[in-house]
């Protein structure tokens, strides 16, 4: 009887507003004008215009290719210097995409060409009339900026292709000039060609829109009802809420925004902007003459991008995408082998025709569909009143990795090509299950149909998440009749049973219950991944911090921000200070998951020190374990002042304990340097060796001086900052956090009892943190992390695949089960490995005179991704979740893949000699 209670209660609250857009939006669907498929010559020049712009960006990223040789032998640039000169188009790029979305919106599709424009032309002069970095870096800088506002409006093929015919003859500063003739030929063309009819539809100006419209489909075609489709679908949009960034996390939009951004995710991690931009430092390492290869590439890359053209309105996005996306994948393969013969000596003569094959494959592979197709895909899903903010944040992310694989590129090929590229072929690999289990076919729809059908969507999977949410919070009710347990989300003491007689009474009321629900899924999403956000704002400061406070200071500093948040939480009455003490105690969790791993690895000895850094992960588990079992029975605010005890005795056992040895000694204080060591090794043992190795090692890390974060990026530091990085970033894309923080409700969703599957999680996770504190040591850092890797990925396949029957109806009986062994494999795995090994190793390879910026990076990264993973996980799971753990477990089987060829082993080694043996790998 409660289902169908459920299920009325769903139908009664559906919103007004929404439910007349989905009837005008699926009205819309089935008409079809023949006049909207007619290509005339205005149609065909305008876009030959507007691509003008994405010939200017073709342009660009020849340059620095062909560029190279040149601009590092005239200005005597070194290797770092010119890898922040290639990607500092891309960093531009990424602030462009900031405001693309803004701009466009604002001044018009035309009006953000011709803005462009200006910028890009100003960065062609600076470069060519470079004397130094500065002007490099600028113009670079410049021309990065405009190609970002453009990649929003959308033949970057034929611009490479001919930079890279025409570098091989013309001086750099020359090839910088005639990167100009396009962007002055689109800054005149531009006054011929017609504004954007939907966005003139959208600025009310209805005139102008249809003499648009009659421009582009020709003098003898009726306009009239594509302008009132238009009209109508701009008008339905106008009834809604203008949306914000922020309001593009609603589980409505979940759908067309995990696929924008993913899309733009795999475009980047593929490689494709580092092959592109230093194509020619790839020839060269691999032996074949840079000349002839470039050659061969602007030879192939314009058919192929035609061809494209060509089969993308008949072969469709889909199938074009994963034959894209498997020839990239491929091609990686293939150069990994190649760079891995050449380094072994192996088929001499066959590795530089192995290489040219590899990067003419994977560029043509890459222009045929994965180039462009992002973005045509991008342009076509979100609507009208959400394509503003939803196309910048698509477009900022598409830059940002681009940025970050441009400037890495160059530093991981010199470091180990072979390892790069395999690590791109796994991200292909990657790449082609997210095509298949997540992008939708386009072709042959309009921008109505599209939107439409994904709205039409979403309404299914709201209904089924509402339903779901009601029947759970029933429960809920039943078993805390008398505690405000709703206050957290900001729901009302009332039962469904009263929501629904409330419906009954009056349905205007209930359209405002919807919304209650839907708003209070997005704040308790918001609550639950507030920590990992304030986490960010701790990791950004913990480097510089625990750097002048000292370790033991920063402890006590970073336990105020904790005490302050218990108490904000226990004393809550409303979402503002739920989410203020969420917040404060994330900003002292990401101090102390810098302070603390660094101190316990600073004063253990080397036998051990794996062991005991380890004991934070155990301690960690010991604490979920804690309150997944009380949390069963104690009131939320009550829970909360149980979390306030751990905090009070650890301010005052930090008084009973030493500072670190290694930071007094590398703030000069010796002889306490020397009295701490003597405390922690005891008043009987000789510690004068290990006080002298301290500071000597110091005194050799201080003849350069403290490093800033902008030095990170050099040659020497490549290798550790990129173990440090990459850990932390599969650490939290496996989806770790997402699966400790809402585990109750993969339990639910999978129809296993939470508390009993919480109960369980707490009794195991424990004894396996233990365990792992034992074998750290004997096993060693790099086996327990492919073990615990592998663990975890069979884990996410089996909930994978569990999700997937239940959408299905297959083995009801099962799935619970399958849920249960699959929540609990990965929460217990992680523990055992991953969960506290990449923070022992991030303690361990950085050298005293980077501690401070490296460790603040690497923590950063950790829980910039920890707060992706938390904010994004109950919209994905409400909408796909057997997708998603598919997802996490191809993350997990690539970590595997990335520690076997890249984490070197640190067992039993002094952190003197571990950082010895980076500083002779680098050499």
């Amino acid at each position: 009887q409660n289902i169908p209670e459920g299920e009325k209660l769903i139908k009664m609250t559906m919103s007004e507003n929404q439910r007349n857009l989905e009837a005008g939006l699926l009205l819309n669907k089935n008409r079809n004008d023949i006049n909207e498929c007619r290509i005339t010559v205005a149609v065909l020049f305008s876009t030959f215009v507007a691509v003008c712009g994405s010939f200017c960006f073709g342009c660009a990223a020849g340059y620095s290719s062909m560029a190279q040789t040149g601009i590092i032998n005239d200005l005597g640039l070194s290797v770092a210097q010119y890898s922040m000169f290639g990607s500092s188009m891309t960093f531009g790029g990424m602030f462009g995409a900031i405001f693309s979305g803004k701009v466009a919106d604002l001044i018009g599709r035309k009006g953000t060409m011709w803005f462009g424009q200006v910028f890009c032309i100003a960065g062609w002069l600076a470069i060519a009339f470079a004397q130094n970095t500065i002007w490099l870096d600028a113009g670079r800088f410049s021309t990065g900026f405009a190609v970002g506002l453009f990649s929003y409006v959308l033949m970057q093929s034929c611009g490479c292709s001919l930079f890279y015919v025409i570098g091989n003859f013309i001086h750099w500063r020359n090839l910088a000039l005639i990167g100009l003739i396009p962007c002055i030929l689109q800054v005149v063309t531009l006054f011929i060609i017609p504004e954007s009819p939907r966005l003139l539809g959208k600025w009310g100006r209805e005139k102008e829109c249809r003499a648009s419209l009659q421009l582009l489909r020709g003098d003898d075609a009726d306009v009239s009802e594509e302008a009132n489709t238009i009209k109508e679908t701009m008008a339905l949009f106008d009834q809604g809420p203008k949306s914000r960034v922020m309001d593009l996390f609603q589980r409505r939009y979940a759908p067309s925004l995990v696929i924008g951004v993913g899309l733009m995710l795999l475009q980047q991690l593929s490689g494709s902007s580092g092959i592109m931009f230093y194509v020619g430092s790839v020839f060269d390492k691999g032996g074949f003459p840079k000349s002839i290869g470039s050659m061969i590439l602007a030879v192939i890359m314009i058919p192929k991008s035609i061809l494209g053209v060509i089969l993308v309105e008949k072969m469709g996005r889909r199938p074009l995408l994963l034959v894209s996306t498997t020839g990239m994948c491929l091609f990686s393969l293939f150069l990994a082998f190649s760079f891995s013969f050449r380094s072994y000596g192996m088929l001499d003569e066959l590795t530089p025709i192995f290489t040219c094959i590899g990067v003419v494959g994977f560029l043509s592979s890459f222009a045929i569909g994965m180039g462009g197709l992002p973005w045509i895909i991008m342009s076509e899903i979100f609507p009208m009143n959400v394509k503003v903010s939803a196309g910048t944040l698509v477009t900022l992310a598409n830059w940002s990795f681009s940025w970050i694989v441009a400037f890495a590129y160059n530093f991981m090929i010199e470091w180990n090509a072979s390892g790069t590229f395999l690590i791109f072929f796994s991200i292909c690999a990657a790449g082609i299950a997210f095509i298949y289990a997540m992008v939708p076919e386009t072709k042959g729809r309009t921008l109505e149909d599209i939107q439409a059908s994904l709205t039409d969507f979403r309404q299914t999977s709201m209904e089924k998440g509402l339903l779901n949410k009601s029947l759970s919070i029933r429960e809920r009710e039943r078993k805390f009749r008398n505690e405000d347990v709703f206050l957290e989300t900001g729901l009302s003491r009332k039962s469904p049973r009263e929501l629904i007689k409330k419906a009954q009474d009056d349905d205007g009321e209930c359209r405002v219950t919807a919304s209650v629900f839907l708003s209070t899924f997005v704040a308790y999403s918001m609550f639950g991944s507030i920590l990992t956000l304030g986490g960010l704002i701790g990791a950004i400061f913990s480097g510089k911090v625990a750097d002048v406070l000292g370790r033991k200071r920063m402890m006590l500093f970073c336990e105020a921000f904790c005490v302050t948040g218990w108490l904000a939480i226990a004393l809550a009455k409303d979402a503002l200070w739920l989410d203020c003490g969420r917040l404060l105690l994330g900003i002292g969790i990401g101090l102390f998951s810098y302070v603390i791993p660094v101190y316990v690895a600073e004063i253990a000895p080397k036998h051990v020190r794996g062991s005991f850094v380890f004991a934070n992960q155990l301690m960690q588990n010991c604490g979920i374990a804690l309150f997944f079992i009380i949390g069963n029975f104690v009131p939320w605010r009550l829970l909360a002042i149980v979390g306030f005890v751990p905090c009070v005795l650890h301010v005052s056992c930090i008084f009973f304990i030493p500072e670190s040895p290694r930071w007094l000694a590398k703030k000069g204080r010796d002889k306490d340097c020397r009295t701490a060591l003597q405390c922690l090794r005891g008043p009987d043992v000789d510690i004068s060796r290990e006080a002298n190795t301290i500071r000597d090692t110091i005194e050799m890390s201080e003849v350069d001086g403290e490093t800033r974060m902008s030095e990170l990026f050099r040659r020497r530091y490549a290798y550790p900052l990129f173990i440090g990085v990459g850990l932390m970033f599969l650490q939290q894309l496996s989806g770790s956090a997402g699966v400790t923080y809402y585990a109750s409700s993969l339990f639910q969703k999978g129809g296993f009892p939470s508390a009993v599957g919480t109960s369980v999680i707490a009794t195991m996770m424990v004894p396996k943190a233990m365990l792992g504190t034992i074998i750290v040591d004997k096993l060693g850092r790099r086996t327990l992390l492919m073990a615990s890797c592998a663990a975890m990925g069979l884990s996410a396949l089996l909930l994978s695949v569990s999700y997937g029957f239940q959408s299905f109806g297959i083995l009801p009986d099962l799935t619970p089960i399958f849920t249960c062994i699959g929540v609990l494999g990965h929460t217990v795995t992680f523990a055992l490995g991953m969960g506290g090994l990449p923070w022992i190793i991030m303690a361990e390879i950085f050298p005293m005179n980077v501690k401070v910026s490296a460790g603040t990076l690497v923590t950063v990264t950790n829980w910039l991704f920890g707060w992706i993973v938390t904010y994004t996980f109950n919209f994905m799971l409400e909408w796909n979740a057997s997708g998603m753990f598919f997802i996490f477990s191809m993350v997990s089987a690539f970590s595997i893949v990335f520690v076997y060829f890249l984490v070197p082993e640190t067992k039993g080694r002094s952190l003197e000699e571990i950082q010895a043996l980076f500083s002779n790998s680098v050499q």
